[in-house]
């Protein structure tokens, strides 16, 4: 499967599809350094933007327990003489 084919994308998200597509099929080497830097600069603020949007739908989708049952996960406990990382 081609990964630019977003078959499952829901149709109202369809232009964020199109959008992406579009970005991967842009040659990079004819963009001049300031475009492509302004461009860098615009995409993280829609990024950040679109992060929140996801970040929305996840709260929802928790709140209405709608992604299924889910069993909590604990930590693995450390073996008896082992110290944990320093990080």
């Amino acid at each position: 499967m081609d990964s630019n084919t977003h078959s499952d994308t829901p149709d109202r998200l369809g232009s964020l599809s199109a959008a992406s597509q579009e970005l991967a099929a842009e040659d990079l080497d004819r963009l001049a350094d300031p475009a492509l830097a302004e461009d860098l600069l615009a995409m993280r603020r829609l990024l950040d933007g679109l992060e929140g949007q996801w970040l929305r739908r996840l709260a929802a989708v928790d709140a209405r327990g709608a992604a299924g049952p889910t069993r909590a996960r604990t930590p693995p406990r450390p073996r008896p003489g082992c110290a944990p990382a320093a990080g």
